[in-house]
């Protein structure tokens, strides 16, 4: 009886040696892609008075390993998607950033949302 609990005690500790290699694979495996699965990073978004309404400008760079082009980038304030030229709109190579303003805004805090090719950034801008 001896010889069969070794036996037994032995696969219960490879089961769950394979079960935390497991774990643990599949918890880098996603940090990792979790990283490198963003193509854009949200450099800068602020909102100024112009007669008496909000001005935004938002300022996004490629921070993925392809080019693409900025309108594949769509901007959301309050729910609502805007219609936006980007300056360039030339392809955006990696490293590259373009630039958007999106006018009449009403005085007063904003959600924002950049919607690119792989991910998106939200952010809450104030138009004072």
């Amino acid at each position: 009886m001896k010889g069969i609990s070794v036996i037994i005690a032995t696969i219960i500790l490879v089961v769950i040696t394979i079960g935390l290699v497991a774990t643990a694979y599949i918890y880098i495996s996603g940090l990792i892609t979790g990283s490198t699965a963003k193509n854009i990073e949200l450099v800068y978004a602020s909102c100024n008075r112009v007669d008496g309404t909000g001005n935004m400008t938002i300022i996004v760079k490629n921070i993925g390993t392809t080019t693409f082009s900025p309108s594949n980038i769509s901007v959301f304030v309050d729910g609502s998607k805007k219609s936006v030229t980007w300056d360039p709109s030339t392809d955006l190579s990696v490293g590259d950033s373009t630039s958007t303003t999106v006018s009449g805004l009403d005085l007063g805090y904003h959600d924002v949302s950049i919607v690119g090719p792989s991910n998106s950034i939200s952010v809450r801008v104030q138009c004072a």
